[in-house]
């Protein structure tokens, strides 16, 4: 994969530099750049085209990397609050499972009574060795 995307830079860059040497003048010739507000005119000192295409392009990056940065933002807060909100899920099927535990230990206690209750009802009761013996 970083063999691919070194190749694939590569491609960019050749073709980038291609467009760059076979248009040279173009790309070197002076020129400025003018506003015209209906109340006021500005004007940029003559400067070579590569200096406006770099600096369109920085702006650009600049302008897409601050939208990235909120969108980036927005996202972390949704994360946190997904975490709070598994944490105290977690927390609340903790004490759902220990009440759930501790009941079925109840029922467990509250069978064995029953049955060692209905055990000693269905047995008659023993003879008394002490009688017999006598």
């Amino acid at each position: 994969m970083n063999k691919t995307k070194m190749i694939f830079w590569l491609i960019i860059l050749s073709v980038l530099t291609l467009l760059f040497y076979q248009n040279q003048n173009f790309f070197l010739s002076p020129q400025h750049l003018r506003i015209n507000l209906l109340f006021k005119t500005f004007q940029t000192p003559e400067l070579p085209s590569t200096l406006f295409f770099l600096s369109f392009f920085l702006l650009g990056f600049l302008i897409a990397y601050s939208s990235g940065l909120y969108a980036k933002y927005k996202h972390k807060q949704a994360v946190k609050s997904l975490n709070l909100k598994i944490s105290s899920q977690n927390e609340a099927l903790l004490k759902l499972e220990t009440e759930n535990k501790s009941l079925k230990e109840a029922i467990s206690i509250k069978n064995k009574e029953e049955s060692v209750s209905q055990i000693s009802k269905e047995q008659p009761d023993a003879p008394d060795l002490k009688n017999e013996s006598s």
